[in-house]
């Protein structure tokens, strides 16, 4: 009896076995085969169709003019000045809310993160909206890039340093400061060795984050080229598909290693040393203190909560007055677009819909391929998150040259299908964890029991998952409103016009009108991407020192 009894076990358990590497290479296939045609196939093929020509001496010739060579500089200059200066204030912002306790202490954290959510187009929007009303029209281009870059930032350094801060054990700091050594000798000398790692993996995101700016360029850089503005140029305007080839190539060579050094950087502060279960904030006893903590709250106002007013307040503006009227005219036409702004957020609103639903419904299956551990799940799992080492230009340069047959390229739906790429990492960094949390044990009971798949699904797995499921599906759609560089290049007609689109091209023209228009339509979507970023941080089970 007990040799039939372990048998019948051990053929239940080789069923189950044989039954869930199945199950895996069933949803291996299906994921490989979504990122095949939305990722992997349109990249290929614009590098092999624009330089199938292009021979050394071509690489040579296109890298020695000076219009190129400046491009490139600008990229790095304005990455590289507005990687210091977020560092310069966000640190201080980190250090203030990790290590104090005072009034509004929360908020002015909260504060920080607002501008980092919203479309960057918006953003720059309300750069440009600071200056209008201060008065200044002669601004330098790389001022207000870096500030624009600055603006959405701050949050960058508060989440991962402020984040890996708070974990930091006290009693180092106590230990240190019992032996004799200053504030400064104990901040230079323990936490900022502790804290590189962390701000090594700030500033690698935010130097990335600025080198593939795209929106933000167009709009404040006036004629100012970067790698990003050139490869738009040269493939829209010019239709020089070689030379837009070669610069793609060049971008994603360099946002692929800058994407690599910061995944490593963020594993290397994702388990720190030092951890505390709790962390006690100090009260603000000294007035040294005091002037510190408001320098930092008045570098807050400036960079963060001026330019987010200014730009309210110049949507209520019409005239000498202030009302409601900028906001009525979004549902009036205008000479500049042949559908109403209104329209166009309807439209991004639909289109974040399908694409949330697509991302949503991929990153389930694909998750559930990569939660096993094993050589082909983690070349899986990069491939899922290949998507946010790409820059949003070259895979809409892609797609314009890869879906030509029966003129998909020029369909409304094209946009949906690259912002569920876009979307796709965002749902499985949420739902990953969440899958792995569940205890194998359980599921390996049910099936034993006699559970079929898709009751284990819907009675198990889903309502352990379905909190993460919904707060990553709603960044997906946060990032689907806001997309602004694919859109460039896919939008082909009034039917595909996104309120990004709109508002850069409203806010690019003279008027009052036009410009009220702008910035009512930035602050209606500003106000939509913020409260879906909103809820889905409410709904996250669990805080890292990860953006995403």
């Amino acid at each position: 009896m007990k040799s039939c009894s372990s048998r019948k076990r051990w053929r239940l358990a080789k069923n189950v076995t044989i039954k869930n590497r199945r199950n895996q290479l069933v949803f291996t296939s299906v994921t490989f085969l979504f990122l095949a045609v939305t990722l992997l196939w349109p990249l290929a093929n614009l590098f092999t169709t624009t330089l199938a020509d292009v021979s050394i001496s071509d690489l040579k010739e296109t890298f020695a003019r000076s219009s190129l060579q400046k491009a490139v500089r600008l990229t790095f200059i304005q990455a590289a000045f507005s990687t210091i200066a977020a560092l310069a204030i966000g640190l201080p912002v980190a250090h203030v809310t990790t290590r104090y306790k005072f009034w509004g202490c929360t908020a002015l954290r909260s504060i920080t993160v607002v501008p980092f959510v919203i479309p960057t187009l918006v953003a720059a929007v309300a750069i440009r909206s600071t200056f209008d009303f201060f008065g200044v029209d002669d601004v330098n281009p790389l001022f207000a890039i870096v500030a624009a870059h600055v603006f959405m930032s701050i949050a960058i350094v508060t989440k991962i340093v402020g984040g890996f801060w708070a974990t930091l054990h006290p009693a180092l700091d106590e230990a240190a400061q019992l032996l004799g050594a200053t504030p400064w000798r104990r901040f230079v000398r323990l936490q900022l060795r502790l804290l590189r790692p962390a701000i090594a993996a700030a500033a690698t995101v935010i130097f990335l984050f600025s080198m593939t700016s795209f929106g933000v360029i167009r709009l404040l850089g006036r004629n100012s080229r970067t790698l990003e503005t050139e490869i738009y140029r040269y493939a829209i305007a010019r239709t020089d598909f070689e030379t837009a080839g070669i610069l793609a190539l060049l971008q994603v060579v360099l946002v692929a290693v800058l994407a690599y050094v910061a995944a490593r950087l963020q594993r290397r502060i994702s388990t720190p040393r030092h951890q505390t279960v709790t962390h006690t904030k100090q009260k603000i006893m000294t007035w040294r203190q005091r002037i510190y903590v408001l320098a930092v709250c008045v570098s807050v106002v400036v960079t963060v909560i001026v330019p987010m007013a200014a730009l309210v307040e110049k949507s209520l503006r019409v005239g000498e007055q202030f009302g409601l009227a900028n906001y009525r005219r979004l549902s009036q036409p205008n000479d500049l677009l042949n559908v109403t702004p209104l329209d166009t957020l309807l439209k991004s609103l639909l289109f974040a819909a399908a694409a949330t639903l697509l991302a949503t419904a991929v990153a389930g299956i694909a998750v559930a391929a990569i939660r096993h551990h094993g050589s082909a799940a983690r070349i899986l799992e990069t491939l899922v998150f290949l998507p946010l080492g790409v820059s949003s230009v070259a895979l809409g340069f892609g797609y314009l040259v890869t879906f030509t047959f029966a003129e998909f390229r020029s369909s409304p739906w094209v946009l949906p299908l690259s912002h569920a790429l876009l979307g796709l990492p965002l749902v499985a960094a949420a739902a990953l964890p969440a899958l792995r949390s569940i205890n194998p044990t359980l599921l390996w009971s049910a099936t034993t029991l006699g559970a079929s798949p898709t009751r284990i699904v819907s009675s198990i797995v889903w309502p352990l998952t379905r909190q993460a499921f919904f707060a990553g599906a709603l960044f997906a759609a946060a990032v689907s409103l806001g997309e602004f560089g694919a859109a460039s290049f896919l939008s082909r007609s009034d039917t595909s016009l996104t309120a990004p689109l709109a508002i850069y091209r409203l806010s690019s023209q003279p008027g009052d009108v036009l410009r009220g228009q702008a910035m009512a339509l930035s602050v209606t979507l500003a106000a939509i991407v913020g409260l879906l970023s909103y809820v889905a941080e409410k709904m996250r089970s669990a805080r890292t020192a990860s953006i995403f």
